[in-house]
């Protein structure tokens, strides 16, 4: 939906193109995991989302919730990571991030260093820059 460039864009919607006097909004309520959406820079990032590429004035985002256990996504590093994920692996621009949502108890993650533990789970071993870790529940 298009709107005027001066209105409050309402909670849980994103501003997804522009001119000079009004704002294209897309509502991300209701997305589902794995889903893709480019946004316009200058905006805060929707809880649930992550960055994963950028062009010009845009962003492409994608939605992290619904993952199970185990599943990852190559994320730009230069953001707050969403929440139930860790880093796995990292190049120059991209982290590898894994879910750790709907953990069976006793499950074991390799991480990369540098990060906040998260709830419920311990260290049970380091090796160069990563640290193993086990979900104690």
């Amino acid at each position: 939906m298009w709107v005027r460039n001066n209105q409050l864009i309402p909670e849980g919607w994103v501003i997804t193109d522009s001119n000079s006097t009004q704002f294209e909004i897309t509502c991300v309520i209701g997305a589902t995991y794995r889903s893709t959406l480019w946004i316009k820079y200058n905006q805060r990032i929707p809880d649930g989302w992550a960055v994963i590429d950028g062009s010009g004035t845009s962003l492409q985002i994608i939605y992290t919730g619904g993952a199970g256990y185990g599943d990852k996504l190559w994320v730009r590093n230069n953001q707050i990571m969403p929440q139930g994920w860790v880093i796995t692996d990292s190049t120059t621009d991209k982290f590898e991030i894994t879910s750790i949502q709907k953990a069976p108890k006793g499950a074991k993650l390799w991480i990369r260093y540098n990060q906040q533990i998260p709830a419920g789970w311990v260290v049970t071993d380091r090796f160069n820059t990563k640290i193993q870790i086990t979900f104690m529940g």
